[in-house]
């Protein structure tokens, strides 16, 4: 039946760009903190921990899985990204300047600075919008969101903040690092509910 065939051809095409957006965004990683220096990167490194999974944060289907280092990435001249991407990117990003541009194998990652803010945005090759993500420090955290942050992890001090959108997941999810005398912790913060997703000690732990 005609409805039938036309359900089935959107499952498979819906199963399809699943899979094609975990294979180029798994071939990335997402990168700790620079303040967290070379101890932490040996024993990450070492411990062969997966990257945070942002998808599931919201409960949506796990199709983003690491994001993408620009150590891994290669710049893209404008004239070989899509129009589309482009167009949407400048409606999205209307105050954006200096965009670097990068091809990978399955689309584009536009990255740029703005008012201590990095930002990293993902298109697939069908110019469709992926995810953003949005970095900085203390200081540039929301005051409630620091304040939650805070009233549980007193102790510890904020590193740096994760600010990430997702075209499967309702709402914004935060990964906030954190940094103790003792360990390194990784939450996750989604509807004002926090998980922990990594801890890791700087010392061997008896």
């Amino acid at each position: 039946m005609p409805g039938l065939d036309r359900a089935d051809h959107l499952c498979a095409e819906t199963e399809r760009l699943k899979k094609q957006i975990m294979k180029w965004l798994l071939l990335t990683t997402v990168c700790f903190a620079p303040a967290l220096g070379a101890i932490a990167q040996d024993a990450h490194d070492s411990l062969r921990q997966p990257a945070p999974d942002y998808a599931g944060a919201g409960q949506a289907p796990r199709v983003v899985t690491r994001v993408a280092d620009s150590s891994q990435l290669q710049p893209g001249y404008l004239n070989s990204i899509s129009v589309s991407a482009v167009r949407d990117f400048i409606h999205r990003f209307k105050q954006a300047v200096n965009t670097r541009w990068h091809l990978i194998d399955d689309g584009y990652i536009a990255k740029f600075e703005l008012q201590g803010t990095s930002y990293q945005v993902a298109y697939d090759k069908r110019s469709q919008w992926v995810y953003t993500i949005r970095t900085y420090n203390e200081k540039q955290m929301a005051r409630d969101l620091r304040g939650l942050v805070k009233s549980t992890y007193y102790d510890y001090s904020i590193i740096q903040v994760k600010e990430i959108e997702q075209f499967n997941i309702e709402g914004v999810v935060y990964v906030v690092y954190l940094e103790d005398d003792t360990c390194w912790k990784t939450l996750r913060l989604y509807n004002g509910q926090i998980e922990e997703m990594k801890l890791l000690y700087k010392h061997p732990h008896k």
